[in-house]
């Protein structure tokens, strides 16, 4: 049995893009895991780990259209490639492909955003994909689009990601 306690002030909380249909969105196991990954980290306090299960994931907060992205958060630590609900791992895939596939055109124009964060919040195991500016941008963005997270990202600690065009 999976325990859910982190440690005294940490909890784990579960997402699968393809959770059990039976499940109930809280979170607090495979079995009952959210789907949308920016509502797990809404939820998430100082201390808690996201397990996100493999698939692609698209970023449906902060914004709406081509400005959606997932907001990192202080304290919390993200780790991706999970076996999730079915029970098999592989990539999990942060993507700002949100508009037709075929074209990057309207994609978000950034995947992932960590203004203002500490070096607490962790984000580990993903890739980062799709992302599409065409204005200048702040360095922090940048490392979303050009894939270079570990020198750009100098505060938030990015571990074992892949990163894409």
């Amino acid at each position: 049995m999976l325990s859910t306690q982190v440690e005294a002030s940490g909890t784990i909380i579960f997402v699968d893009h393809d959770p059990d249909p039976l499940g109930n969105e809280s979170g607090l196991d495979w079995n009952n895991a959210y789907t949308d990954l920016q509502a797990a980290i809404d939820v998430a306090e100082a201390g808690d780990q996201i397990w996100v299960a493999e698939g692609t994931y698209y970023p449906t907060g902060n914004g709406t259209g081509r400005n959606a992205h997932f907001t990192l958060k202080n304290g919390v630590t993200i780790y991706g490639g999970h076996d999730g609900y079915r029970g098999y791992s592989g990539a999990t895939i942060l993507s700002g492909n949100i508009g037709n596939p075929d074209s990057s055109a309207d994609n978000a124009y950034y995947v992932v955003s960590t203004s203002g964060l500490g070096n607490t919040a962790v984000l580990s195991g993903v890739t980062i994909e799709g992302g599409r500016q065409m204005e200048p941008i702040p360095i922090v963005l940048e490392a979303v689009r050009r894939g270079n997270s570990k020198y750009q990202w100098q505060q938030t600690r990015v571990d074992e990601c892949g990163n894409q065009r």
